[in-house]
C-alpha cells in the first residue's frame, strides 16, 4: 500500500500565471525581472508612471515592495523602462526622456540628472527610452533626434560616471555615418571610443520620411571613418525598425527588429541578426506570420546559449493582442512559441529570463486576467518547454 500512495505535490515544480494590482485606475507594467540566489525574484513594475520595486518568493508571492517617489525634475510622462543591473539586484539605472536616475540598494534614488538638450527641436523622448547602458562603473547615453524623419546633422554620446556626473560628449555626424540615422543605441559593456552602435536609418543619400528604414551596426571612432554593416535587403515594401539587442554567451551581439509592411503597417514580424565582434553577420532569421503581426518588445540571452523574443501577437485589423514569447536556439532556429490566450483583453510580455532549474519567468502587462480597472502587471512562470 505504501508503494502505491500518490507522491506528494512538489511546489518547486509549480508553474503559474499571476497578476498584481491595487484595484485602482492606475495601470501597472512589468518591465524587468531577475532571479535571486534564494530562488525568489526582483520585479520592477511601473505604476502611475513611476517604478514599483517588488521582491517575491519563488511562487510569485510578494515579500516586500517599494514605490519609488516622484523625482525632483518633475519630468512629464516618467516611464522609467531601462534597468541596467550593476551587480546588486536592487541597484540599477532607469531612464525616461531626458531623465536618468540611479537607485541605491534600498530602492531610493541615489542620484539623477537631465541629459543636455541638443538638436533642432524639443527632446525626442522615444530616442532615450531604454537607451542608457552601463559602462564599467559609469553609464553611456545616446542622443539622436532623427525619429519621425526630422533632419539632424549630429548624433551624440554622453559619458557619465557612477554618480551621473557628465564626463564628456562625443559627436557623430550623419555625414560620417551616411544616409540619415533615425535612432541608435549603444552596445552594453565597458567601452569608450570607438563606440559600437546599433540602430535604424534611411540608408540612402537622398531620402525623405516616407522611405523605408533599414537596420545597421557600426563601430565609430571620434574622428575618422566608421566601420559599418548595413542590413538592407533592397525590399522597398518593408521597413526594418530597431527594437533592442543582447549580448550572446559567446560575447557576440544579437539585434532584434520589427519588419513592417509599408502598405499595411498592421502586418509585421520579428527579424533577428547576430553580429560577430567585427560586426560581420553570423546569421539572420525572420519569424514571419501570414495572418497578422508579431510585435517584438525585447530580446534576452538564455543560459543555454539561445534567446527569448518577448512581445505580443495579434491578427491584422483586430485590436486585441496577446502576450507572446518565442524561444530560439543559438543559431536562431525556432524551438517553441507560446501565447497567453483569452477571449478578451490585450497584453504583452516585456522581459523574460531562463531560470536556474531550466524553466522560464516572464513579466509584462495584461487586461486579460483578474479583476480591477486598468492594465495589470503579469508574472508567468513556465517549465523548460514554455508550458504554464
Amino acid at each position: 500500500l505504501d508503494s502505491c500512495q500518490k507522491a506528494p505535490f512538489n511546489q518547486d515544480h509549480k508553474m503559474f500565471i499571476k497578476t498584481y494590482s491595487n484595484d485602482s485606475t492606475y495601470s501597472q507594467f512589468g518591465f524587468f525581472i531577475e532571479e535571486l540566489n534564494d530562488e525568489g525574484f526582483i520585479i520592477v513594475s511601473v505604476e502611475n508612471n513611476y517604478p514599483l520595486i517588488m521582491r517575491t518568493d519563488k511562487y510569485g508571492s510578494i515579500i516586500s515592495q517599494r514605490a519609488v517617489p516622484d523625482n525632483s525634475f518633475n519630468v512629464a510622462g516618467g516611464f522609467l523602462v531601462n534597468f541596467s543591473t550593476t551587480g546588486d539586484p536592487w541597484h540599477f539605472l532607469a531612464q525616461a526622456g531626458r531623465l536618468i536616475m540611479r537607485f541605491d540598494s534600498s530602492g531610493k534614488i541615489a542620484c539623477e540628472t537631465l541629459v543636455p538638450l541638443s538638436g533642432f527641436g524639443p527632446i525626442n523622448t522615444n530616442t532615450f527610452i531604454r537607451g542608457a547602458v552601463q559602462n564599467g562603473t559609469g553609464f553611456l547615453v545616446p542622443y539622436c533626434d532623427g525619429t519621425g524623419g526630422t533632419i539632424s546633422t549630429t548624433n551624440k554620446i554622453y559619458s557619465y560616471d557612477g554618480n551621473l556626473k557628465l564626463l564628456k560628449t562625443d559627436s557623430i555626424s550623419d555625414l560620417r555615418l551616411g544616409g540619415h540615422t533615425q535612432l541608435f543605441y549603444l552596445s552594453p559593456g565597458i567601452q569608450s571610443a570607438p563606440y559600437t552602435i546599433f540602430g535604424q536609418k534611411f540608408p540612402r543619400t537622398y531620402w525623405n520620411s516616407t522611405n523605408n528604414t533599414k537596420l545597421f551596426a557600426a563601430r565609430v571612432p571620434v574622428t575618422g571613418k566608421p566601420t559599418q554593416t548595413m542590413i538592407d535587403t533592397g525590399d522597398q515594401l518593408t521597413s526594418d525598425n530597431y527594437t533592442w539587442q543582447a549580448i550572446s554567451n559567446d560575447s557576440d551581439v544579437v539585434m532584434l527588429g520589427d519588419r513592417v509592411n509599408s502598405v499595411n503597417t498592421l502586418l509585421k514580424y520579428p527579424i533577428v541578426i547576430k553580429f560577430d565582434k567585427n560586426l560581420k553577420v553570423v546569421w539572420k532569421q525572420v519569424y514571419d506570420v501570414d495572418y497578422g503581426n508579431v510585435g517584438g518588445s525585447n530580446i534576452v540571452s538564455c543560459r543555454d546559449g539561445g534567446f527569448l523574443i518577448l512581445g505580443s501577437i495579434g491578427r491584422a485589423g483586430y485590436p486585441e493582442t496577446k502576450p507572446y514569447a518565442l524561444k530560439i536556439d543559438a543559431n536562431g532556429n525556432k524551438q517553441w512559441e507560446k501565447t497567453l490566450t483569452s477571449t478578451t483583453g490585450t497584453g504583452e510580455l516585456l522581459w523574460g529570463i531562463q531560470l536556474a532549474d531550466g524553466g522560464y519567468a516572464f513579466v509584462g502587462d495584461t487586461q486579460q486576467f483578474g479583476k480591477g480597472i486598468g492594465t495589470r502587471l503579469i508574472f508567468v512562470r513556465t517549465d523548460a518547454n514554455g508550458n504554464f
